[in-house]
């Protein structure tokens, strides 16, 4: 589904880091390193939109404990 309330974009970012989300006025900003490969930006991407379809973006929301929550899910799908 296209969203019209969500924007990406392509920036260079720190090695160690894939995507970020913010809020802006309009909606959200998706920010995708651009020295990933593709396959990487499509998990990035989809990594982003979880948090946001998932209410993760708002202020009281703890991303250091939801990133661990998400990290042991992806690390269990593995095996």
């Amino acid at each position: 589904m296209i969203r019209d309330d969500v924007f990406i974009h392509v920036v260079t970012l720190p090695d160690s880091v894939k995507s970020a989300v913010t809020i802006c006025e309009d909606g959200y900003n998706i920010f995708i390193n651009k020295k990933i490969t593709h396959e990487q930006m499509q998990e990035a991407y989809a990594h982003e939109m979880y948090h946001i379809d998932n209410g993760h973006c708002e202020d009281d929301v703890d991303v250091d404990k939801i990133e661990g929550e998400l990290y042991e899910k992806e690390r269990c799908r593995d095996y």
